[in-house]
């Protein structure tokens, strides 16, 4: 298959640098490079591969075989990933509206009773800038998580609160995020088989003060 994909793109047996490609082949490989390129970005930044609240991605990592626009993808982001087996994640830049998170609004994101993310190990929530990095807060806080001591409604549920200032009333279960625009993901490490066969699904990020 892969020869079949380097012959498609005009490169032969024999051509051992880019240098021995044909010029109008070296020009499409650049042009499909900067084109691929660009999509991915704006996949990431903004957020255009998003159709729902979450992507949610349970597909396996790090072992594409010959799933080469899955691997080019994520080798944008690093230089490889866990087997699912391992850890899921889960990202967001949207709210329940699809509109962009911002850090002067406050979100919730509300676990029910007994659907916490099922893990045999962890699972954390942390916010990012919408370039993918750490805002320093006052706080020094990032994420949170089951290794923290959350403080559960009387229902049972749990509800995490997402914004840039404190929300009212809310010391403990709140995740300091950046001011401007940001995003949100979700780590389970040794995710339960509930995760991995879509039975559980990750509850929407809602806007409580918009």
């Amino acid at each position: 298959q892969m020869l079949a994909l380097l012959a498609a793109a005009g490169i032969k047996p024999g051509a051992n640098r880019f240098e021995d490609l044909p010029v109008a082949v070296q020009q499409r490989l650049d042009a499909a490079l900067q084109t691929k390129q660009q999509e991915y970005l704006a996949a990431f930044y903004q957020g255009t591969a998003q159709r729902e609240s979450w992507t949610f991605n349970r597909e396996q990592m790090g072992v594409w075989g010959t799933d080469y626009e899955h691997r080019a993808y994520w080798a944008m982001w690093g230089l490889g990933a866990n087997l699912v087996e391992d850890a899921v994640y889960g990202v967001t830049q949207l709210d329940t509206q699809l509109q962009p998170l911002r850090g002067e609004s406050v979100y919730r994101l509300r676990f029910p009773a007994g659907q916490t993310p099922p893990t045999s190990a962890f699972w954390s929530v942390t916010a990012y800038d919408i370039e993918g990095y750490l805002e320093a807060n006052d706080q020094h806080r990032y994420s949170l998580g089951s290794h923290h001591d959350l403080q559960y409604n009387a229902d049972g549920s749990l509800d995490l609160h997402l914004s840039a200032r404190r929300p009212a009333n809310e010391t403990v279960n709140w995740v300091p995020t950046p001011a401007a625009e940001f995003k949100v993901l979700l780590r389970i490490y040794w995710p339960g088989a509930e995760v991995l066969d879509g039975t559980w699904q990750i509850p929407a990020l809602e806007a409580v003060v918009p």
